[in-house]
């Protein structure tokens, strides 16, 4: 009830309240030693409430506080001050009971002093409701405040992912890329160097003049060092687009009635 933002109010509050309840004391009984007792006795038993803050203890202490009014009436100019948290209770119904103590002492209170006493009453209800819309709207505050931040996480949490996803998606293409790049030259570039190569080894195996054998023979060395050449090419491609650990896993998927377990 007093929690949050609003504790400083609150507190303020509480000690508008005794001001007034002291002058409207002092303004009907003076300075006179009751008045302090029931200054010191109110202030004790709210901050008794204030500090477990329950409504049914605040009830309780509110009945209590009207069973001192009976026998001193002296109390009465301090019901105020008990009365601000029993304005936002559930049990504010039971308020209607502090005019039995004025009543019983109406005799000793005169019409300004019942009249300031009833204003101080109609300031502490203001306050207390001025105070509960005050929790209200921090505690909505709050609330909104927390879904906010849950879904700051949750946006963080969903972006991360599709950037990783974009990040797999594109190294995904870029191992296709490769692996299309390596076929074709495998296919295309790699099946014309080989039939060259057959077709000099060919020409050699015919050719009688030395010259020629000579010519072919390097022309033959070049051909078998560009083939190497395309092979480890190749090579180098298809093992940049190979991502071992999605063939590992395709390969465990692929035989599911066997139990596997894999460490990368």
């Amino acid at each position: 009830m007093k929690g949050g933002f609003q504790l400083p109010t609150y507190i303020l509050d509480k000690f508008v309240l005794v001001f007034a309840s002291l002058g409207v004391a002092i303004y009907g009984q003076g300075t006179e030693a009751p008045v302090v007792i029931g200054l010191l006795i109110t202030i004790s038993i709210y901050a008794f409430g204030f500090y477990f803050d329950k409504e049914e203890l605040t009830l309780g202490l509110f009945l209590f506080y009207l069973i001192l009014c009976l026998f001193n009436g002296t109390f009465c100019y301090f019901i105020p001050l008990i009365c601000y948290d029993m304005f936002v209770s559930r049990y504010r119904q039971a308020l209607a009971l502090f005019l039995i103590p004025f009543l019983l002492h109406i005799s000793e209170i005169d019409v300004i002093t019942a009249l300031l006493i009833i204003l101080v009453t109609v300031l502490t209800l203001l306050m207390s409701v001025r105070n509960e819309k005050l929790k209200r709207t921090q505690l909505q505050f709050n609330r909104f405040r927390d879904d906010n931040q849950e879904y700051k996480i949750k946006l963080e949490a969903m972006n991360e992912e599709l950037m990783e996803k974009q990040d797999y998606e594109v190294h995904m293409a870029t191992l296709h890329e490769r692996t299309r790049i390596a076929r074709e030259i495998h296919d295309n570039v790699g099946h014309m160097l080989s039939r060259s190569i057959l077709q000099v080894g060919a020409l050699m195996a015919v050719t009688k003049d030395e010259y020629q054998k000579s010519s072919l023979a390097d022309l033959k060395s070049t051909l078998d060092k560009a083939m190497t050449s395309i092979r480890e090419s190749v090579h180098d491609l298809h093992n940049e687009s190979l991502d071992l650990y999605q063939e590992i896993q395709e390969l465990i998927q692929a035989i599911p009635q066997y139990k596997i377990d894999f460490e990368y």
